[in-house]
């Protein structure tokens, strides 16, 4: 039984199965109650047999912070059962990356050849399934040429996939493609060099047709590492340089150059990204990026809740009871949205400390394809993470940990003899020395500085972390109970007020310990609208705007309670800079007579003459 469970091909179906089993959470999430112990029978199989059920690696007490924070992220979120399955699919991610970790290096290239086959697969689903009519590609001679595929392609009505989701997903996978063809060419394979001329052609073209400009920077990012390094340490051979001085000197200048190229630029970042190819997008990333950083501030201990982004940004950004996005298009805002700080720096502790760890170990095999390719496919997520988000959205949490597992693997697996030989100098010379350091009173007296630091801090500003605890707190029950049975697609008519009295006393202890909250100055402005208590909310609202003169739901809640209180204009500079207002207002005149208040639908009346005037008659 040991040897069955250590087998490669028990440890390539004990992957297999995980992967099953995350399809079956994402498809059918409700089937979790009894799947669970059906979808640990591989650990199982290991413990029966006497060994421990999956491989430890460095990273596992982060792994369960991770996970405990995603608990924690079921129980704050809206809506429980859209929770759930986002926290079946982290915990699927898991399992499949302990799966990874623990794969012998000659399953490696294997697995290889299942994410290259992944990455075809969704290039023939977008190729087969996209329609360009209704989403136009940002090219114009690739629209044309996609518009004459249309017309020539199978009619296929399965659903689709977003052409960014797409996009990202060919790009991940692209660098373990180049691995798989350099391996095929090195080693004259004909059939493995088939393979990877079929789905190079396959990821190639459906990466074109995406035409996701964040995807071919992050491509461009990961390949570019590649070449990068190949460069640098050939050059440190021939300078007699060490590799390391050699590709930090190199990181050091191209990073210098690269962000002087992008201050010097007229506009910068956004104006740079206005001239790539396509629509403009980046000022909107960038907005929604800033406006999304507000909700990771109301919940920072907690988090917002899995799968609560939609919901939370409706309401407390964009004061509109409809979907609007679903996710912040930047991968550690949604983590921290979702899961709060601590997960946040679980999570990216995590893909540093991978993104170091595969770099210190290319120094011992710097010519490795799989752990070059891994590593580019790392940075392709990073920097395709600053503009979308592919492996924490819906059915993409499956890869969430997929590549920092395969470069364990590489690590742990590829057993080269200079690595060996390395980690055995190190072991034999600094044994004693790493023994003596861990109890050195330098080592001690900086650990308990550092200790002490913190109580000290945590002590000193205890009022402002328990008004942030409270505020917290208060934000969790607040959206509990405005957002059940979103989107709702009706204004709130303040029926749900005395279900948020909990909530209120929450907002008013962290008031208590500090009076210059922000969000519990919005939040109670918010309660006090829907109480029709205007000059109150006007009173709390006002305050948060001094507190964050940025945050756009707090601009135009202010504006809309100015304009309950017939005060025009004082509720037209907040007012005018928000596209939506003038057509809400006029949606406002019909809603607020069918509520009864003919004066506040007057008063909707009266905003939209003010908002109607060209901005040279109110000068004047």
């Amino acid at each position: 039984m040991a040897a069955f469970a250590g087998n490669r091909w028990f440890k390539l179906a004990e992957l297999a199965w995980f992967i099953a089993v995350g399809i079956t959470w994402a498809l059918v999430p409700q089937l979790w109650w009894w799947f669970l112990p059906i979808a640990l029978l591989p650990w199982l199989l290991r413990i029966i047999a006497r060994r421990f059920p999956f491989k430890r690696t460095r990273f596992d007490f982060l792994l369960l912070v991770f996970l405990l924070t995603a608990v924690v992220g079921v129980w704050a979120a809206y809506d429980r059962e859209a929770a759930l399955a986002k926290f079946w699919l982290l915990l699927a991610g898991i399992l499949i990356y302990y799966s990874l970790a623990g794969q012998p290096q000659e399953n490696l290239w294997i697995i290889t050849g299942m994410v290259t086959a992944f990455g075809a697969g969704v290039a023939v689903f977008f190729m087969l399934t996209q329609n360009w009519e209704v989403n136009p590609a940002k090219i114009g001679l690739i629209q044309r040429v996609a518009v004459w595929w249309m017309s020539i392609r199978p009619n296929i009505s399965i659903g689709n996939i977003h052409h960014n989701t797409a996009g990202g997903m060919m790009a991940l996978t692209t660098p373990l493609l180049v691995a798989l063809s350099l391996i095929a060419w090195q080693k004259k394979k004909v059939i493995l060099g088939l393979w990877s001329m079929i789905t190079g052609g396959l990821i190639t073209a459906g990466l074109i047709f995406s035409t996701s400009r964040g995807a071919w920077i992050g491509l461009s990012a990961g390949l570019g590492f590649w070449l990068f390094w190949v460069i640098s340490t050939k050059l440190a051979n021939r300078i007699n340089l060490s590799p390391y001085l050699t590709f930090g000197l190199g990181v050091m200048v191209s990073s210098i150059l690269i962000w002087g190229f992008i201050a010097n630029f007229p506009g910068g970042v956004i104006g740079l990204a206005g001239e790539l190819p396509g629509a403009d997008s980046a000022s909107s990333r960038i907005n929604l990026a800033k406006n999304s950083l507000k909700l990771l501030g109301d919940f920072p201990f907690t988090g917002g809740g899995l799968g609560s982004f939609a919901g939370l940004y409706s309401q407390y950004i964009l004061d509109v009871p409809f979907f609007f996005f679903g996710y912040s298009h930047n991968l550690l805002l949604d983590v921290g949205i979702g899961q709060g700080i601590v997960g946040l720096l679980s999570f990216g502790i995590v893909y540093l400390g991978i993104l170091l760890l595969a770099i210190h170990s290319l120094f011992a095999t710097p010519n490795h394809p799989l752990m070059l390719a891994s590593l580019a496919s790392l940075i392709v997520i990073i920097i395709h993470g600053l503009v979308d988000n592919i492996i924490y959205y819906q059915a993409g949490s499956l890869l969430v940990f997929m590549i920092p597992a395969i470069i364990i693997g590489c690590i742990n697996s590829l057993n080269f003899q200079k690595r060996n030989q390395i980690v055995e100098e190190y072991q034999e010379n600094n044994q004693s020395r790493a023994h003596q350091l861990r109890w050195h009173p330098l080592v001690v007296s900086v650990t308990v500085t550092i200790a002490l630091g913190l109580i000290v801090v945590l002590v000193t500003n205890r009022h402002t972390y328990l008004s942030t605890w409270y505020a917290n707190l208060g934000a969790v029950q607040m959206s509990k109970i405005e957002l059940s049975g979103f989107p709702s697609d009706q204004w709130a008519d303040g029926t749900a007020l005395l279900e948020l009295h909990p909530a209120i006393e929450m907002f008013r202890l962290a008031l208590d310990y500090n009076p210059n909250n922000r969000t519990a100055n919005h939040r109670l402005g918010l309660i006090a609208m829907f109480g029709r208590d205007y000059s109150t909310a006007i009173s709390y609202l006002d305050k948060a705007n001094q507190l964050d003169p940025n945050h756009r739901g707090i601009l135009k809640t202010l504006g809309y309670s100015y304009v309950w209180s017939g005060e025009f204009d004082l509720a037209l500079p907040y007012l005018e800079d928000i596209p939506e207002a003038k057509k809400e207002m006029r949606a406002y005149i019909w809603w607020w007579q069918s509520q009864g208040r003919g004066d506040l639908a007057n008063h909707a009346f009266d905003m939209v003459v003010e908002l109607d005037q060209p901005q040279t008659l109110r000068d004047g």
